[in-house]
This record gives structure tokens, sequence and C-alpha cells, in this order.
């Protein structure tokens, strides 16, 4: 079977399926990374109104008493 293809891979093959393996192993971890921190900063943003809203409702409750208090008088 000279000059014939064989079905053994060679070493350069193997070699650049472990290299392809490899960075598709990367980018999988690097979106995952990325799709983490998207998560979090979508989770604070929407935290954010919120506290917002219940600081708005605070310093209505706090300016309310005010005109209440003079009106007693």
């Amino acid at each position: 079977m000279q000059g014939g293809f064989s079905n053994q891979p060679s070493d350069r093959l193997l070699t650049m399926n472990k290299l392809f393996a490899t960075l598709i192993a990367a980018a999988f971890v690097t979106t995952g990374a990325f799709a983490a921190d998207a998560k979090k900063d979508e989770k604070a943003a929407a935290a954010a109104p919120a506290a917002s809203k219940a600081e708005k409702k605070e310093d209505k409750k706090a300016a309310a008493p005010a005109p209440a208090a003079s009106a007693k008088k």
C-alpha cells in the first residue's frame, strides 16, 4: 500500500484538532463570562429604579408632615 491513503490521522491533523477544540472551548467560556456579567448589570440596573422610587416615597413622607405641623398652630 505504498503511496495510498490510510485511515489513520497524522500527528499534524491530531494537533490541529486539539488546537481547534481548545479554541472552541475558550470561545464558550468567554461567551459565558460575558453573559454572566450582562445578567449582573441588568439586575443592578433594575434595582436602581426601585431604590429611587423608595427614596421618592420617603421624600414625600418627610415633606408631608411639615405643612401639616404648621396647619395645627
